[in-house]
């Protein structure tokens, strides 16, 4: 029986213990990049369903405003300030409200649906948005982002993990080189009487050997002679002296393969500086049409409630009522689209700095004042 002990293996032990590490740390953020890709979907879902429930709450505000107006027109119609033509204006305003808002709804409710997929629920439950899509501004700084994507992306990471088994692979490449030491322990039994002959075995020894009393001189008796028994154990040393130049070409591929994970990360960083700045240039596009927007909500319901008044007075018609209705309904559906595209660059920016359901985007840092008090952690 012989037991080997390998004590040094040229660095191929730590090279594969670190090289697991490496593989366990990988699978990691693999897990990590696939939970920040569903947090993405279901977030961009949620805000699409609330943007489709918001628009509804518009397409019913529209007729509303249509109902008051056909009211309005029936009453100075019975009057007789206006004239019928006015009034069938104001039913078809009326009537293509009511598509408009049947519309919104069957799109609020596709929506709903898209994100109970997302979210692995039965399309039975009944759930409902407990959050408006408002717009809340949020502080971004550049440089701080781009430092933190470089930091947390996981497809980074997991590049950088892949450049750290590409030099786990040259080293174990290189332990070719490097002697291998075991601990070795040989134990054997032998039987030194007798030649390898089965006709002298089983004749039970020579002809001038009396029979072993014990055995009853049967065939195959070995007499009176007993098996040695023979047990030894060293350090073993292996060197390959010359392998015909196969542990250098080996390397040489591992040196190659190194040299292209570090050009693919280097590829990847430059990916993700695009992404990111694209993301900041985004949200602060958004943000400006955004505050564009708001204005002119307010402007536009100034201009529907002076057009409902002149209309009231006779001094206007019930066609430029129902051009300011027009224009505060579209208003009102620019600014939720407006909104709604400042939160998706949210969550884009988030997704491209690598923190999306972990950390907020960061805030630009303020330079101290070297004349300011120390806050009470500092002192």
């Amino acid at each position: 029986m012989l037991a080997r002990q390998p004590l040094y293996l040229g660095g191929l032990i730590r090279t594969a213990l670190d090289a697991a590490a490496v593989y366990t740390y990988q699978k990691q953020q693999e897990l990590r990049m696939t939970i920040q890709n569903v947090n993405l979907e279901v977030r961009q879902k949620y805000i699409q369903a609330q943007l489709a429930r918001q628009l509804v709450e518009v397409a019913v505000q529209a007729k509303r405003d249509a109902q008051k107006l056909l009211a309005d027109t029936e009453t100075k119609y019975r009057l007789g300030s206006a004239t019928r033509f006015e009034v069938l204006r104001a039913e078809v305003r009326l009537n293509a409200m009511e598509a408009d808002l049947i519309r919104r709804e069957n799109e609020s409710q596709i929506s709903l649906t898209r994100l109970l997929n997302v979210m692995g629920i039965s399309q039975k439950s009944q759930i409902n948005l407990a959050d408006p899509l408002e717009y809340q501004s949020i502080p971004a700084d550049a440089d701080q982002c781009l430092s933190l994507a470089i930091l947390k992306r996981p497809d980074l990471l997991m590049g950088e993990a892949n450049i750290r088994l590409a030099k786990d692979n040259v080293e174990a490449e290189k332990a070719g080189y490097r002697p291998k030491v075991y601990l070795q322990g040989l134990y054997q039994r032998s039987y030194p009487g007798y030649s390898a002959s089965f006709t002298d075995f089983f004749a039970g020894g020579d002809e001038d050997t009396e029979p072993d009393n014990n055995n009853n001189g049967a065939p195959g008796s070995l007499g009176n002679k007993e098996w040695e028994r023979t047990m030894n154990g060293g350090l073993v040393v292996e060197w390959t002296v010359f392998d015909g130049f196969a542990t250098a070409g080996r390397v040489a591929v591992a040196k190659a393969q190194l040299r292209q994970e570090e050009v693919l990360l280097r590829k990847a960083e430059e990916q993700v500086q695009l992404e990111v700045t694209q993301a900041l240039l985004r949200l602060n596009n958004s943000e400006k049409f955004v505050e564009s927007q708001s204005g002119t909500v307010t402007n536009a319901q100034e201009a529907l409630r002076l057009a409902q008044v002149g209309f009231h007075e006779g001094t206007i018609t019930s066609l430029d009522v129902i051009s300011a209705e027009l224009a505060l309904s579209q208003a009102r559906s620019d600014y939720l689209q407006a909104v709604y595209d400042y939160e998706l660059s949210k969550l884009t920016l988030n997704a491209a700095i690598g923190t999306i359901g972990e950390q907020a985007i960061p805030a630009p840092v303020a330079a101290a004042d070297p004349n300011s008090p120390p806050s009470p952690e500092e002192s």
